[in-house]
C-alpha cells in the first residue's frame, strides 16, 4: 500500500483501495485497545469546539422546545457524554449512528441517547444539527454519503463536518 496524490485536487489516498473485508477487519479492531477515558484528553479540544458550536445554535433557537441532534459515527460518545453540560441541555434530543457493538453498549449506558441507528437509511427523522466528526474520510463514496445525510437535515438545520488535522496536538484547552 502507498499514498498517492491526485494531480487535480491534491487529495491523498491509499492505493490500492482496501477491500471491504480489509476495512471491516480494521474497523472491528479500531477501538479494541482504547478506552473512552484514555481518549478524553485527546478529544478535549474537539469537544470544546463542538460544545461552543452547538451552544451557539441553541442560542439562536431559544423559541424551540426541542433541538434534534444526530451524531453520525458517534464512537464512544465524546459529544454525548458531555451533552448535559450544554446550555439548555434539556432541550436536546440526542440520536446517533454507530456500528461498533462495544461503542453502542457504552453509549446506551453512559449517555442520554434517544435512538441509536446502525444505518442512516433507516432514519426517518429530520435533525437541527448533524455532526460528522472524523467520519467522512472513511467513506468510500463521500459524495453519495453527503447526499444521503442532506436529506436528514431540517429546513433551518446545519451540518457540522470535522476532518482530520493535527491542530489538536497544539491545543491545551
Amino acid at each position: 500500500k502507498k499514498l498517492v496524490r491526485c494531480s487535480k485536487c491534491n487529495v491523498r489516498s491509499i492505493y490500492p483501495i482496501p477491500s471491504e473485508k480489509q476495512l471491516s477487519t480494521y474497523y472491528d479492531l479500531y477501538w479494541e485497545n482504547e478506552s473512552f477515558s484514555s481518549l478524553k484528553s485527546l478529544f478535549k479540544s474537539q469537544i470544546i469546539a463542538r460544545k461552543k458550536y452547538i451552544s451557539s445554535k441553541l442560542l439562536n433557537r431559544k423559541h424551540i422546545s426541542t433541538f434534534k441532534l444526530l451524531d453520525v459515527g458517534a464512537g464512544y460518545g465524546s459529544l454525548g457524554v458531555n451533552i448535559e453540560s450544554f446550555l439548555d441541555a434539556d432541550k436536546i434530543v440526542y440520536d446517533a449512528v454507530e456500528v461498533d457493538s462495544k461503542a453502542i453498549d457504552y453509549l446506551t449506558k453512559n449517555t442520554k441517547i434517544r435512538k441509536i441507528y446502525k444505518n442512516i437509511d433507516k432514519i426517518k427523522d429530520k435533525y437541527d444539527l448533524i455532526i460528522l466528526s472524523h467520519l467522512l474520510e472513511h467513506m468510500r463514496k463521500p459524495s453519495e454519503f453527503l447526499h444521503s445525510i442532506s436529506k436528514l437535515i431540517s429546513k433551518n438545520g446545519s451540518l457540522f463536518i470535522e476532518l482530520p488535522n493535527k491542530d489538536y496536538l497544539y491545543k491545551t484547552n
